[in-house]
């Protein structure tokens, strides 16, 4: 940044700084708040149409939390080495270079965190429109041809859902606002209440539901390689998380101690959580009944669960506590996303608006800007659409971190021995994880590449592999661009 711009961003700032005000206990919250929205409530029925057996859904939970607590441990050990404002974007920074500071700035404001925002707010959206005495308005137009029941283009939210779901957005960017501390008290209080809800859940499963068969022999299934990638993406997707307690890292009290601490117990009791809910649920719902509303991710499958085990006054309260564990994560992503465009917007790579606090020590415009462009995506897509693109995104800079952590394992070894924390068998989980993204960016590769062959156009470009190339190819070129103005400037 020049030096013209850091005086004027200061000014604008009247010297503001990031408060520290968020525990451990606090950063946990986040980490799960983050990794339990709906994914656990709708994925598993998803995962089911990937795969066609029962097994496989429950293999590819258990790949998952290895996978999910592999990258725990080596951002864990970046964190505590480096618990620098941002995260992940500093680590990219400081080990690759700024261009990949900037593709992942962009990249998360354009798609990871911002189409997790919208994603669980459309899943939010959907839970409120299945409650019995609520009727959202509106139905599910297609932007492309139709082809009997096909879209070959993108599948909209009816109008009524995705109205709901902006409306939520832009509620929880005004609380986040209004300091750090409210959005971590909020966020605790919805973790509290999502891990309480998956209990009574698997309880009533366990205690009142009739075994469905579901565990025989026969529950492989069809399974292909490719499908199986396919539900191990939907369980990446519903245990990703750890990431988010790097964001706010300069805002965590004793953040060398805590990220680590926080990132693993997290990682650990999600992935019980998430495996014992799964069990309970496929206990009760034969496979061969499950709903296609269910299988396409239309509906969540545990509230057919609980239907079957208590009836529908308890599904209705299922939907209710679906609500709230959504809210909760939207709220976890409008509060830690900022804290990534801040950081870059300071080092002068972003706008220099995403750099300036409020008087509550809250980035404003990162808050405004990225509330606007979550709002938009809600309209553009089904919860399984925006879910497969964010982890497509997010595991292309998975792989970019995991190369860095080597890079800044050798360049800056002090860091590491002086940050208080070692992540066991170094660096197996690293080299696990990277081989684990790449194995996932295959597996969409694998599916999408085709409809290009089959002279479906359209449907690639909408495809999660088309829409993750070409927002990272925008990046690319407004990166260039940028890059050309600040050496004119500098000239």
């Amino acid at each position: 940044m020049t030096d013209r711009v850091q005086a004027n961003a200061s000014a604008d700032e009247g010297e503001r700084t990031l408060r520290k005000d968020i525990s451990t206990f606090s950063l946990t919250a986040i980490i799960m708040g983050a990794m339990i929205g709906s994914g656990i409530f709708f994925l598993p029925g998803i995962m089911l149409d990937n795969t066609g057996g029962i097994w496989p859904v429950m293999a590819a939970w258990i790949l998952g939390a290895v996978v999910a607590l592999a990258g725990g441990l080596v951002f864990a050990e970046l964190g505590a080495a480096f618990p620098k404002e941002g995260g992940q974007y500093a680590f990219l920074r400081d080990s690759l270079g700024k261009g990949w500071g900037f593709l992942f700035s962009w990249s998360s404001f354009s798609v990871l965190q911002s189409a997790t925002i919208a994603a669980v707010a459309v899943a939010m959206a959907n839970a409120v429109d299945g409650l019995s005495f609520i009727d959202l308005p509106g139905s599910t137009p297609c932007l492309g041809t139709v082809d009997g029941d096909v879209c070959d283009g993108l599948r909209l939210p009816k109008w009524g859902t995705g109205f709901l779901a902006v409306a939520i957005v832009a509620l929880l960017t005004f609380v986040n606002y209004l300091g750090v501390k409210r959005g971590a008290w909020l966020n605790n209080g919805a973790t509290v209440a999502k891990v309480g809800a998956l209990v009574l859940i698997a309880f009533a499963a366990f205690a009142f539901g009739s075994g469905a068969g579901n565990f025989s022999a026969g529950g492989w299934g069809r399974v292909t390689v490719g499908g199986f990638g396919l539900a191990l993406s939907a369980s990446l997707f519903a245990y990703d998380g750890f990431a988010q307690a790097t964001f706010v890292a300069a805002e965590v009290k004793d953040a060398r101690k805590a990220l680590p601490k926080a990132i693993v117990l997290a990682t650990t009791i999600v992935a019980a959580i998430y495996l014992t809910a799964t069990f309970a649920i496929f206990h009760v719902v034969p496979q061969a009944d499950v709903s296609a509303d269910a299988l396409a991710g239309n509906e969540p499958i545990a509230t057919q669960a609980m239907d079957l085990a208590i009836g529908g006054v308890a599904a209705t309260l299922v939907l209710l506590a679906i609500v709230v564990s959504t809210f909760g994560t939207v709220n976890t992503y409008v509060l830690t996303s900022p804290r990534i465009y801040h950081p870059i917007a300071r080092d002068g790579e972003f706008p220099r608006a995403f750099g300036i606090l409020s008087r509550h020590g809250t980035p404003t415009y990162g808050l405004v800007y990225g509330g606007i462009w979550a709002g938009v995506l809600t309209m553009t897509g089904s919860y399984n659409s925006l879910a497969n693109l964010v982890v497509f995104g997010l595991y292309v800079f998975y792989l970019a971190t995991m190369v860095g952590y080597f890079v800044l394992r050798r360049r800056e070894p002090e860091a590491f021995a002086s940050a208080g924390f070692a992540m066991p068998l170094r660096p197996l989980p690293a080299v696990f994880f990277g081989v684990a993204a790449v194995a996932v960016l295959a597996s969409y590769v694998v599916a999408d590449v085709p409809l290009v062959f089959d002279g479906h156009f359209g449907a690639f470009v909408a495809s999660t592999t088309g829409l993750g190339i070409l927002l990272i190819g925008v990046g690319l070129i407004l990166y260039a661009v940028q890059r050309r103005r600040q050496l004119k400037a500098n000239a």
